[in-house]
């Protein structure tokens, strides 16, 4: 953290000049790796708890009592394997699906309510896994983007209007993630 802070806070001024307010970067006092933290406030408990799958650090926050998820990037309406890995996440997910939860509050887009987490969670695997196999595929071939332009969102279980269209910028970042990733290994 201490290493990436100060350049991401440098790129968030040049999106938006109200972050040059900033002028240092406050490192947390505690941190979590593994294992869960749980906190009492008042009658309910909190448990913070690693999610990783989006990225290395994810975290998740479960109100214990009201069995309400706060997924973080772990649970998105299109997840994101950028900074991630694909196999971790669908283990995340998954792992959502046995808790027993009333709702999951995604880190951006609507609340999973009780009845719809099932789905939800499957159909966020289906996608990690239709995107995965589209590039294993495309990283096989010699013309690549005429697999990688088959796999549109839709084709991959997802709708364009989640998250005010941006989702089709995310879906193309996913599978060209995935597809360097894939002709890496067959480098190697």
């Amino acid at each position: 953290m201490a290493e990436n802070n100060a350049e991401t806070l440098e790129n968030a001024i040049l999106q938006d000049a109200e972050f040059s307010k900033i002028d240092h970067v406050v490192l947390p006092d505690v941190t979590i790796d593994e294992g869960t933290l749980t906190i009492q406030i008042g009658k309910r408990k909190v448990e913070i708890f690693p999610s990783p799958g989006a990225s290395d650090d994810g975290l998740s926050v479960l109100i214990k009592e009201d069995r309400v998820l706060f997924s973080g990037d772990a649970f998105l309406p299109v997840p994101n394997i950028v900074e991630g890995d694909v196999d971790q996440l669908k283990k995340t997910i998954q792992s959502f699906t046995e808790m027993g939860l009333e709702n999951i509050v995604q880190g951006h887009g609507d609340v999973i309510l009780r009845g719809e987490i099932d789905h939800a969670c499957q159909s966020n695997i289906g996608y990690l896994d239709k995107i995965l196999g589209y590039a294993q595929k495309a990283a096989k071939r010699k013309d690549p983007l005429v697999v990688l332009e088959e796999a549109t969102l839709q084709e991959c279980g997802k709708s364009r209007v989640l998250l005010a269209g941006l989702v089709e910028e995310l879906h193309q970042r996913n599978l060209s993630v995935l597809y360097q990733r894939e002709m890496q290994k067959q480098e190697n």
